[in-house]
């Protein structure tokens, strides 16, 4: 190596299909990151910010307190600490404490917040939209495949958190559907009706 020159892995054209899947979902991933930080930014937000009034606005958290809004986030609890705080001084978040337990603080949208919250939902049918040049068959095997990546990278313990019928007790194969039955229901499920976030979600054995 001449002095001077940096160790640099040199990219081969057939590198094994898990790496370039995983290529593929970091190239996703900081697309979704800076399209985040974007619209965080337009709202006078952090990106932290932004991603906390979204869940609170759309996934199903039995109790928001801030411990499980970290774990969501996968960020430090201090981290969120911080997050909430300022998104109280916005008059965004308000606290208060659980009717089961008064010794837990619950996180819930003020009136600003639910429409600061509303405003970056709708902002995001711009990325949603971006995916319509698939067509319906593509996107169901896609949703399909994706909750299974979920599922094996939950079962492998990199993914934490999730609501999605990849990871519920409830979902069985069925050799009659790609998408599997819920048990729950008692219905057979197609690609379309798979979840992503499911009220009813109890998580499975990893």
């Amino acid at each position: 190596m001449s002095p001077g020159s940096s160790a640099k892995e040199t990219p081969t054209p057939h590198a094994p299909v898990e790496v370039r899947i995983r290529e593929a979902l970091e190239r996703i991933s900081a697309a979704h990151g800076a399209f985040l930080q974007e619209l965080a930014t337009g709202a006078e937000l952090s990106a932290l910010q932004a991603q906390v009034l979204m869940i609170l606005l759309t996934r199903p958290l039995v109790a928001p307190t801030t411990t499980a809004l970290a774990r969501e986030c996968r960020v430090r609890t201090s981290t969120m600490s911080d997050a909430i705080a300022a998104l109280a001084q916005k008059g965004l978040v308000t606290t208060e404490r659980a009717r089961h337990d008064m010794r837990i603080h619950t996180h819930r949208l003020t009136p600003d917040g639910l429409r600061k919250a509303r405003k970056l939902r709708s902002q995001y049918a711009r990325f949603d939209s971006a995916l319509s040049v698939l067509s319906l068959s593509e996107r169901e095997s896609l949703l399909r495949l994706l909750l299974s990546t979920i599922g094996a990278l939950w079962h492998g313990g990199i993914i934490t958190v999730d609501r999605s019928c990849a990871t519920c007790r409830f979902h069985r194969d069925s050799p009659g559907s790609p998408a599997g039955f819920c048990e729950l229901l008692g219905e057979t499920l197609t690609p379309l009706s798979l979840r992503t976030e499911c009220p009813e979600h109890q998580a499975g054995e990893p």
